[in-house]
């Protein structure tokens, strides 16, 4: 599980969550992840909402699976 802020990518219909944290990494640098989403989840009503994801990390990319809202805001 990861939480941090989903920002619009460089892209069309690309999104990245950034400063992001992985739940119970303690200390562990924060970190910018490019998102890919289940087609299901509407990843698009999410942007600039901070966000608590669950999902598989590999280098920097973060295959998401379910999204948690945590805040209406980034900040």
């Amino acid at each position: 599980m990861f939480q941090g802020c989903l920002v619009p990518g460089s892209a069309n219909d690309s999104f990245k969550l950034i400063n992001a944290t992985e739940k119970g990494q303690k200390g562990k640098e924060k970190a910018n992840y490019s998102v890919v989403a289940d087609p299901k989840l509407d990843v698009m009503h999410f942007v600039t909402m901070e966000l608590e994801v669950t999902g598989t990390a590999s280098g920097t990319t973060l295959t998401v699976s379910k999204i948690k809202h945590r805040a209406d805001y980034c900040g």
